[in-house]
């Protein structure tokens, strides 16, 4: 009888030491849930934010294929880029807020009020941040640019959950990851799906000399469905790695 007690209380004792596991089939299906059920809404953020930015960037891709003077041209390419963090920010900032109050039961807000809640600094310098380490690490054998993903994608929620600075959000991001980094790795790889989809679909509509305005519509709602499936993928991770890192204390 005793030993079987203290069987029992350590096995008690390895549970509160290592806490929920992250679980891949459940985490994708609660994310597919929420989003799913918000697609309405979703609909309206890819409307209000993600077709004007799409409109920006296409303009400043036109002016570039114009063969403007190299300074011209350097400046051109730093506007789209800012202009597409800003867009990412938004998009993706909204989705996790909006995604955020369905996944703990709190009550629907309008868009609005989400929009004021967003911190668009942060989470726009966290956009240029995180996208430069996929990028160059994408670039690299494309593992790396994975890897950098995982590691980091808890930063925008940790900016807009906790309303931590651009470090502090980085460094949450790393010590949440830290010991279910493979899990999660798992999870944001399968995130790069959608977003490799909407590259093709982008390519082919540029190949087929698509009206501008079609072009326009169709690339704002592609991204804007896979930035959200992504958001909400992060939103179900953060929400666990939370979960964990209380059972652990």
């Amino acid at each position: 009888m005793v030993d079987s007690s203290r069987r029992f209380g350590l096995e008690r004792t390895r549970t509160r030491s290592t806490g929920p596991q992250l679980r891949f089939g459940p985490t994708i299906a609660e994310a597919w849930r929420l989003w799913r059920n918000n697609l309405g809404q979703l609909g309206l953020i890819a409307l209000v934010t993600a077709v004007p930015i799409v409109a920006i960037v296409e303009a400043i891709l036109y002016q570039l294929d114009i063969r403007p003077s190299p300074l011209a041209h350097g400046a051109l390419v730093l506007v789209g880029i800012a202009v597409a963090a800003v867009g990412e920010a938004l998009v993706a900032g909204l989705a996790e807020h909006l995604l955020r109050h369905h996944h703990i039961g709190l009550a629907p807000r309008p868009l609005l009020h989400h929009l004021r809640s967003l911190p668009v600094a942060t989470l726009t310098a966290l956009s240029l941040i995180v996208g430069g380490a996929v990028v160059i690490g994408l670039s690299l054998l494309v593992v790396p640019g994975l890897a950098a993903f995982a590691w980091l994608c808890i930063a925008a929620p940790a900016a807009s959950f906790e309303r931590h600075g651009v470090r502090a959000a980085l460094r949450t991001s790393v010590a949440l990851v830290s010991g279910q980094f493979w899990p999660v790795a798992t999870l944001t790889s399968a995130t790069f799906v959608p977003a490799a989809i909407v590259q093709i679909l982008g390519e082919v509509l540029h190949a087929r000399h698509v009206a501008t305005w079609l072009l326009i519509v169709i690339e704002a709602f592609a991204e804007a469905a896979a930035i959200s499936l992504t958001a909400a993928v992060v939103v179900v991770i953060y929400h666990q790695l939370r979960a964990r890192n209380a059972a652990m204390r």
